[in-house]
């Protein structure tokens, strides 16, 4: 007993209890063996699965996908998180199977961000147990679940801003050192790595924190200076994902995701469905019961947790029916398509309500038994609260896999003749790609676009569908080295065919041996190349050639990451030798 009192105290106890509640968030699909695939699923599969055949083929291309996406030829990783979709790549080389791919990513995901929230709640100040409670909590509210039942990249993003917001307590809490400019970078850049909207979340998150710690810094000029460094850190980091939206959106004219009321993605009170517009009633109890503890410790609460919480609540409230969504809407038409999701600010909100919750529990007069057992009961019961319900829609909906609703979601998809006996085959075969043969999504991001964007049997994901998916299954593809893709087909008569593939202005077509300009063939509304065809076996190459800096950049990214390992892993051992405290060595980046 004595020896488990002293492993609880321990630094362990609570990452332990992190991994704990994630591997529980996945024993009902252990138990069902069941994959589930939600409403982004497909999209992300394809973005996955042509990384994947990228790294065990050897045939490498960062710019259009010649694997995915039914072979077309669209760019989407390069402009939309390419290294994390390389990471996951790789690890369905190493897993094989989509089954054993979402186990272990779902259980990542969740152990990511419980510990940020953990971490974020510690260097606010949190005791360890309070920290610990409120990273369960966070665990199973928001975005952050619906990785595992939806795939949505929110969720990527919602488990890594705890990290970034941890920046911010770092700022308002440290006069002389405000800024730790390695740190800062490495968030921003995975952030920017993973999800680009999460990104712009977190540095709009940080302003009120850099601008209190501004004001309250020793050596402001050196705190602009160090912010500088970790704006330079990032770009270099970073020149793949910047350098590449440059180039496609300076010289090509990119779809925009698929536009949605704003007014109708805002936040609601529901009962626990597990909408991702929905605030159930026990989350909206345990942020109550933060507002009420700040009032009743007002003389004793610190300014940081004054800040934090009164910046989550205002988020939140933002991200909710409070804020004329409707007007913005009709004001901004632009936000129905770039934010979509007007919900996906609780992201930011809930992390920062439960770092001011662990705070506020921290503070509590522990020493006295009945102010411990109460509010202790009180904790456990809010963490079953929310935990229950998401362990319990993930068993639902891994039953649901068995039975018959295998794809969660059937907007903008096309089946082709399958069971839901042999969708869940696929799910589980070797060939990951099978099931991408069998379930297959029009969406429009990041399709060019001919002329002006229509909507409706106009938009380009409905061409997509008509121009592509109809059309692909009548033509041969194979991917060739140096990121060329080869299509073949044959003709009963000359003449012209459009051809099932998407071109940019940085294509390069090849035809029958004869490289096309622009000028000598057509192109439909997303760039689908239509071309002069001969009778009988016809041959076409299509090859991305980006520009000259743009490739450099590409290479400028990865040198910067190992350039700056080096650096950290040369830096950590000089100052080892040197026996300098680990605390400071920490704080000093």
């Amino acid at each position: 007993m004595r020896q488990l009192n002293i492993w609880l105290r321990s630094r362990w106890a609570p990452v332990a209890g992190i991994a704990i509640m994630s591997f529980i968030m996945i024993v009902p699909q252990l138990l069902t063996g069941s994959v589930i695939v939600g409403s982004d699923g497909i999209f992300h599969f394809n973005r996955i699965y042509d990384t994947a055949k990228q790294i065990s083929t050897g045939y490498w291309s960062y710019w259009q996908t010649n694997f995915g996406f039914q072979q077309s030829g669209r760019v989407v990783n390069a402009v939309y998180g390419p290294y994390s979709a390389y990471l996951m790549g790789a690890l369905l080389v190493v897993f094989r199977s989509w089954y054993h791919f979402q186990l272990f990513t779902t259980f990542a995901v969740y152990l990511i961000g419980g510990y940020g929230m953990y971490r974020l709640a510690r260097s606010a100040g949190a005791r360890m147990w309070p920290a610990f409670a409120t990273a369960i909590i966070f665990m199973n509210i928001g975005w952050l679940p619906r990785w595992g039942l939806n795939q949505n990249m929110t969720a990527l993003g919602a488990a890594l801003l705890p990290y970034a917001l941890a920046c911010g307590v770092h700022m308002v809490r440290h006069r002389e050192q405000p800024v730790q400019p390695v740190r800062l970078a490495l968030i921003m850049s995975i952030l920017i790595e993973t999800h680009v909207l999460s990104t712009i979340f977190a540095a709009l998150a940080l302003i009120p924190f850099w601008i209190v710690a501004w004001v309250r810094a020793t050596h402001r000029l050196r705190m602009v200076g160090r912010t500088a460094a970790a704006v330079g850190i990032t770009l270099v980091l970073t020149a793949n994902v910047w350098g590449a939206m440059l180039l496609m959106f300076s010289t090509n004219r990119i779809a925009y995701p698929a536009a949605f009321s704003l007014a109708q993605n805002v936040l609601q009170i529901g009962v626990g469905r597990g909408s991702r517009n929905e605030l159930a009633l026990f989350p909206l109890a345990i942020i109550a019961g933060q507002v009420v503890l700040l009032l009743l410790q007002r003389r004793r609460t610190s300014r940081l947790n004054w800040c934090v919480t009164a910046m989550g609540v205002a988020i939140l409230l933002a991200a909710s029916r409070v804020m004329p969504w409707a007007l913005i809407g009709r004001l901004v038409p632009k936000m129905s398509q770039m934010l979509q999701f007007p919900v996906r600010l609780s992201t930011i909100a809930f992390p920062l309500i439960l770092c001011g919750l662990a705070l506020s529990l921290s503070n509590m007069e522990w020493s006295r038994v009945s102010v411990r057992r109460v509010t202790s009961t009180l904790v456990v019961l809010a963490a079953l609260g929310v935990a229950v319900p998401n362990v319990a829609r993930m068993t639902i909906r891994s039953v649901d896999v068995q039975r018959s609703h295998v794809l969660r979601s059937f907007g903008a998809m096309l089946l082709l003749n399958s069971t839901p006996r042999e969708l869940r085959a696929t799910l589980h075969s070797k060939h990951p790609g099978a099931i991408l043969a069998t379930a297959e999504k029009h969406s429009s991001d990041y399709l060019p676009v001919n002329g002006h964007q229509g909507t409706g049997d106009l938009s380009p994901g409905s061409i997509y569908k008509r121009e592509i998916l109809f059309y692909h299954p009548y033509f041969t593809y194979t991917a060739l080295p140096g990121g060329r893709l080869q299509i073949s087909w044959h003709e009963t008569t000359a003449g012209w065919q459009s051809v099932p593939v998407v071109t940019y202005h940085q294509s390069q077509v090849t035809v029958n041996g004869h490289r096309l300009t622009q000028e000598e063939y057509y192109r439909s509304r997303i760039n689908a190349p239509i071309v002069q065809s001969r009778r009988g076996k016809n041959t076409m190459i299509v090859q991305f050639r980006a520009a000259w800096w743009a490739e450099l950049l590409l290479w400028v990214a990865p040198l910067g990451w190992l350039a700056l390992g080096a650096w950290c892993g040369w830096r950590r051992l000089r100052r080892r030798q040197s026996g300098v405290n680990a605390k400071v060595q920490a704080d000093d980046i």
